[in-house]
């Protein structure tokens, strides 16, 4: 197992590549998944799900749980905080496994769960964990502090399902369905 702690969004991938020689081309499970939550995250670029998911990608995070969930999801993030950034902080690889630990940041700039744009910054912490097969990002998993989010914008904390991103209490059904583990 090795583990690199990142500055400034930087990751030296040289301290976390070498657990899985073999994989796709010379792609370790760590080179994937960074690359993905710069590209994917970090660069909004939607498209690139079809390059760094496998055919049959699980998202454990994000409902409906494949690609068009983890899609959604982020959608509905970025429309609420447009600018937002995620740093990596640390990412520790052990075989087909990769988890990195994230500091998200960015300005509340439009509805989130049901709490219009504040202009309050954000802080978060957000963990991914990811499985790599074959090069390809097969299954996700995300906790993201919720709680802290939401109480940097001001919104109430409310018994329904803290993780949902799309819906505010008393929205009902419809909007953006994804999910945000809390």
């Amino acid at each position: 197992m090795n583990e690199k702690n990142g500055m400034n969004g930087q990751v030296n991938s040289a301290a976390v590549t070498g657990t899985n020689a073999g994989q796709r081309g010379d792609s370790a499970p760590a080179d994937v998944a960074l690359a993905f939550v710069e590209q994917f995250w970090n660069g909004g670029d939607l498209a690139c799900t079809a390059a760094y998911l496998a055919d049959d990608y699980r998202d454990h995070a994000y409902e409906p749980g494949d690609a068009a969930g983890l899609r959604q999801t982020a959608e509905a993030l970025w429309r609420a905080f447009p600018d937002q950034r995620s740093e990596v902080e640390s990412a520790t690889a052990s075989g087909d496994r990769v988890v990195v630990r994230l500091r998200m940041t960015g300005t509340h700039l439009g509805d989130f769960r049901g709490t219009a744009a504040t202009g309050q910054p954000i802080d978060v912490k957000v963990y991914r964990e990811y499985r790599i097969e074959e090069g390809r990002i097969a299954e996700h998993w995300a906790l993201l502090d919720t709680a802290s989010l939401l109480r940097q914008i001001g919104a109430q904390l409310h018994e329904h399902q803290a993780c949902r991103v799309g819906q505010g209490p008393g929205q009902g059904q419809g909007g953006d369905q994804g999910l945000v583990q809390a």
